[in-house]
């Protein structure tokens, strides 16, 4: 019996030097952003190391939604296929034609463990931010949302449209659930081709955004967040906001006060852990925009479905006082430009070292 077509390709692609191709181009840029890391922040870094908690997460988040990943892949597969077959035959035929195995090994592994070594390196730089770089744009950054806004702060827009407890509960689910879809798109790309240029670009992107965004962009315009102002600067012009959720936490819980709560601890108390506090540029936007171009490369009916979403999170931010306007615009125009400059890096990287089988 001869393998499937579907078995061959993953065949060909399978091995360590496939692998190796796939993941360089990533892997080299999180290793320059370890060096420097470890370079200019040794001590941070070498206190958090990759804890087991990483493992953890893997095991526990990050393995069960490969499992649904797949699971939605495979129905979607099989209502688009039809082979004449029973259903039970179908599912029979698809799950054993799929090398699951290789996929795990070949592809998921290698990615995850990146994200792995990846995760304190970046927590490492952004608990740091206010001791290189004390918190100083709020003002600046509020002001600019004024003058889009013609002097009005773009929350109290927000809250005057959807004024409801119920509105700023679903905000506040809808920023939760960006963890996952943030998962689950890495866990997507993850499993592709390993010569996808799609893949590669979203690899690269991802990381590019941590690192440009996340860490470069956060020190150079340092700034905590509306939620922050006035324990920082005293200054109460976002005290309404944080009162009126305050209100609304009572009728409906809210759960970013208690993050929020809680990251302050974090960067206030020397006894409590420390998480990292920053607002410039929005790293929820960053990621949201990505994804959304990566789902546009997939199909352009996930595109705009996540477009909305992201949208959402645009709202969400400033509604919740995790952001001001200009955060999440910056973070979705950084995104754009980083996603073309991975796109090119990526075609141009697949180009240099052609696929062998």
């Amino acid at each position: 019996m001869t393998d499937s077509p579907l078995r061959e390709r993953y065949r060909i692609e399978a091995g360590g030097l496939a692998v190796i191709r796939a993941m360089a181009l990533p892997g080299l840029i999180v290793l320059v952003y370890g060096i420097i890391a470890h370079v200019g922040l040794g001590k941070v870094v070498g206190e958090l190391g990759v804890r087991s908690g990483s493992l953890v997460t893997i095991v526990q988040v990050m393995i069960p939604l490969f499992l649904v990943a797949a699971s939605i892949y495979g129905t979607i597969y099989l209502a688009l296929t039809d082979t004449g077959e029973r259903p039970f035959r179908r599912i029979m035929s698809w799950a054993s034609s799929t090398p699951f195995g290789e996929i795990i090994i070949w592809r998921f592994l290698p990615a995850m463990g990146l994200f792995v070594m990846f995760q304190p390196l970046f927590l490492a730089v952004k608990q740091s931010i206010p001791e290189i770089a004390p918190f100083t744009w709020d003002p600046l950054l509020a002001e600019i949302d004024r003058l889009l806004f013609l002097g009005t702060d773009p929350w109290v827009i927000s809250h005057g449209l959807l004024p409801g407890a119920i509105a700023t509960r679903t905000f506040d689910i809808f920023y939760a659930a960006w963890f996952f879809i943030m998962l689950i798109s890495y866990i997507t790309a993850s499993v592709m081709r390993l010569s996808s240029t799609t893949r590669l670009t979203f690899l690269t992107a991802f990381y590019l955004n941590w690192i440009l965004a996340g860490s470069l962009a956060a020190l150079v315009f340092a700034s905590a967040g509306p939620v922050y102002m006035e324990r920082l600067f005293g200054i109460t012009d976002f005290a309404p906001l944080m009162e009126r959720l305050s209100a609304q936490s009572e009728v409906l819980t809210i759960a970013a006060l208690d993050v929020q709560e809680k990251l302050w601890r974090g960067y206030a108390d020397p006894d409590y852990p420390a998480t990292g506090i920053s607002a410039f540029p929005s790293m929820h936007l960053c990621i949201s925009m990505t994804v959304t171009l990566f789902c546009f490369a997939l199909a352009r009916w996930l595109g705009v479905a996540m477009a909305l979403f992201t949208t959402v999170m645009l709202v969400a931010s400033v509604h919740l006082g995790w952001h001001y306007l200009v955060d999440g615009l910056a973070g979705i125009a950084l995104s754009v430009a980083i996603w073309r400059m991975s796109a090119t890096l990526a075609r141009r990287w697949l180009a240099r070292w052609p696929e062998t089988a």
